[in-house]
């Protein structure tokens, strides 16, 4: 008898653990919703766009909510091709790595600050993206975020921003001039290489580290830099030109 009941004991453990499996399956499979143009799953009642399946090709404007959820994250790779502009709602706090990557007819977009993360290779290789302001709630300027945007030519990074990553802007060929903030107290390597057109870049004596080759390529450059600050060093020793500036 102790044994009958040690294997029925057995039998019901083992449904159990299936029926919670099965349960835990059929949870994460309605993870993902659909809404009009996009698909998107939620964490805590909140919204995270995971693919957009418009045909659009103009400027688009995402909406705030979907289904009167709050959209709070761009995912990975989340497809917006086609599109000549993008509007990012103001509650949305990260843009994942890649979320707009290669979307090679992109001209411009909007960033709000309520953006605190973006992610590696962001808006990597959107060939037309002309200007863009980053705000100052962004700290970081994740790997390879605008890498590859060849016409990007107008670049504000607003006070707040604290590192610029690692080829963070490479092979942005239309870029000529830029201001750091004071922000900024890391420039990675290789955050600027191969911006052919980089004339004037205004470096705070706020930043204490720049990285080898940062501004490879950069053959016409001239750093407008603090004498005596770790820029004005960086460039002695890799004979770049330089201006001293007070700050």
């Amino acid at each position: 008898m102790k044994k009958i009941c040690t294997l029925l004991a057995a039998a019901v453990l083992v449904i159990a653990l299936s029926m919670t499996a099965a349960n835990a399956a059929r949870a994460e499979e309605a993870t993902f919703f659909e809404s009009g143009d996009y698909e998107y799953t939620l964490t805590d009642g909140q919204a995270c766009i995971v693919a957009y399946w418009g045909a659009e090709t103009g400027a688009l404007a995402i909406p705030d909510k979907l289904d009167g959820y709050p959209v709070t994250r761009i995912g990975n790779d989340a497809g917006f091709y086609f599109l000549t502009g993008v509007t990012i709602p103001f509650g949305v706090i990260a843009i994942e790595k890649g979320a707009f990557a290669n979307c090679a007819d992109m001209k411009a977009v909007t960033i709000p600050d309520s953006v605190n993360t973006i992610g590696e290779f962001a808006f990597e290789g959107c060939a037309s993206l002309a200007r863009v302001t980053i705000p100052g709630s962004v700290k970081i300027l994740s790997s390879f975020m605008f890498s590859g945007c060849e016409q990007l030519a107008d670049v504000v990074i607003m006070d707040g921003v604290t590192t610029i990553g690692y080829a963070a802007f490479d092979y942005c060929e239309s870029l000529t001039a830029l201001i750091i903030p004071h922000s900024v107290t890391v420039i990675e390597e290789e955050a600027f290489s191969c911006c052919y057109n980089l004339t004037r870049v205004t470096v705070p004596s706020s930043v204490a580290f720049i990285g080898e080759e940062t501004f490879y390529g950069c053959d016409g450059l001239t750093l407008i830099v603090a004498e005596g600050s770790r820029a004005a060093l960086y460039a002695e020793e890799n004979g770049i030109p330089c201006l001293f500036t007070a700050e």
